[in-house]
């Protein structure tokens, strides 16, 4: 990518879309993957509720706002008449809570394929 042309660019691949996320200030996003990418690098962000075509919160956001919810960073949902950006991530504490998460996960796989 280069950073001196501001040139729209229609075709990147996953390294690029992860190069963009990775080297990012701040990131705003109304997706799951988004959030997911923000967090995984570190990244102060802010989530915008995607609403369906009757102005309701679509139904994907179930898995975004248990994530959201279990890493503790529910204060990162964009809500109406916001002023300021929420506070950078402690991202210790994040990581701490993930690292949790993903061993509940690996034992319950452990359990389930009788490992």
């Amino acid at each position: 990518i280069d950073h001196n042309n501001a040139e729209f660019h229609k075709f990147t691949g996953p390294a690029e879309f992860l190069y963009l996320f990775r080297h990012a200030d701040f990131i705003c996003t109304d997706s799951f993957h988004g959030a997911a990418f923000a967090i995984n690098f570190g990244k102060n962000f802010l989530v915008f509720r995607r609403l369906n075509d009757y102005g309701k919160s679509a139904d994907m956001w179930g898995r975004l706002d248990s994530l959201l919810a279990n890493t503790g960073l529910m204060n990162h949902v964009y809500e109406s008449g916001m002023q300021t950006r929420p506070d950078v991530p402690d991202h210790e504490h994040v990581n701490q809570r993930l690292e949790s998460m993903r061993k509940a996960s690996m034992q319950y796989l452990n359990e389930c394929l009788k490992i």
